[in-house]
């Protein structure tokens, strides 16, 4: 592409000393400009394990043409912070999200650099590690941006609900009791729990609503306060107590037995999901180790309704992938649980919901 123009000679200097500033006032503007980071995906910490970066190496080699992927979780904090190097000249942060998870990352010459104050969104790269022979997962620092907060807006049409914190009640089975005969209300119960109700699955809607069993996370409670829409939310949270592999995979297993003994191995996930009070995610995670263990076989599956036969108790493949996942699952989940054990009763159901308390 060709271009031309006419000047007068006498204005060619002029001419230089404004193409020379706006060159430089262009470049100047450009160098202050921050440079942009490319997030190639969102994720959560608790699914930074070694399965997932066994995934991702399968891109591999990287280099031009083929960088590695910059992922980014939101809304971390820096829980803590160590100096590593011969002159801690690097940074091992240990961060967490809002869920209770953490993860160490490591931050090259971040030494040079002023730590984020409040919640942030993380930039990092992922790769395996065989440091001193033992296989891990690390994280590298990237970029980070502090959250913003949301300016809080009063909308006069902004649904309000009535929340009360049973969590420090003694006796909480007559208490529970005592609601649900009382106001007709809906108990949301999971697990091996004895209290009459019924799991996420099975709810309708109700003006109240009862949580006995602590929620597995926080999408869960969000989608069981839509369906149910209540106008008071009574607060329980009874820890099921199955958020260590042993005692959610026994219970599993147990309901699996049973399913295959008494109808003819077609089971739903969301029914083992409400019988272990765990999420779908993770009762897929602790089927594929009974399967993989030898334990069980899942025919086919249509619609989220298993059918599953007896295995030969032969093992089909390493257990080390499978059970890490499993193991990172739950403990996001415990995470959850403990955070929902303290958490301010009205702050915890009104921000799931997007409701103002009333």
């Amino acid at each position: 592409m060709a271009a031309g123009l006419s000047i007068e000679p006498e204005r060619i200097p002029e001419f230089r000393r404004a193409l020379s500033r706006t060159v430089r006032d262009r470049c100047e503007a450009a160098l202050a400009e921050e440079p942009a980071v490319r997030i190639d995906g969102y994720v959560p910490l608790a699914d930074l394990c070694l399965e997932f970066v066994e995934e991702m190496e399968r891109l591999a080699p990287f280099g031009p043409g083929n960088p590695p992927l910059t992922l980014a979780t939101r809304g971390v904090s820096v829980k803590a912070h160590s100096g590593v190097g011969r002159t801690n000249e690097h940074l091992k942060v240990i961060v967490e999200d809002e869920v209770g998870g953490t993860q160490p990352v490591l931050w090259w010459r971040g030494e040079e650099s002023a730590l984020p104050e409040g919640p942030f969104d993380l930039a990092y790269m992922v790769r395996g590690s065989d440091y001193r022979g033992q296989r891990d997962v690390q994280v590298e620092w990237v970029a980070a941006r502090p959250v913003e907060k949301a300016k809080a807006a009063v909308r006069p049409d902004v649904k309000t609900i009535e929340v009360v914190d049973h969590r420090g009640t003694r006796n909480r089975q007559s208490a529970v009791e005592r609601l649900r005969k009382s106001q007709n209300a809906l108990v949301w119960r999971e697990g091996t729990s004895h209290v009459e109700g019924k799991d996420r699955f099975a709810l309708d809607a109700s003006n109240t609503l009862i949580i006995w069993t602590t929620p597995p996370g926080a999408p869960e409670l969000r989608a069981v306060l839509e369906r149910v829409s209540p106008k008071t939310v009574h607060l329980f949270g009874v820890d099921p107590a199955h958020d260590n592999p042993r005692g959610f995979l026994t219970r599993l297993a147990g309901l699996v037995k049973g399913a295959i003994r008494t109808q003819a191995g077609v089971v739903e996930l969301c029914a083992l999901a409400g019988a272990t009070a765990h999420r779908e995610e993770t009762v897929r995670a602790g089927l594929a180790w009974l399967e993989e263990r030898g334990d069980i076989v899942v025919l086919e599956e249509r619609d989220s309704t298993l059918r599953l036969t007896p295995g030969e108790r032969v093992p089909v493949a390493e257990l080390t992938t499978t059970v890490t996942r499993l193991r990172a699952l739950l403990e996001e989940t415990a995470a959850y649980r403990a955070f929902f054990a303290r958490a301010d009763a009205e702050e915890l159901i009104c921000s799931t919901w997007g409701r103002g308390a009333k």
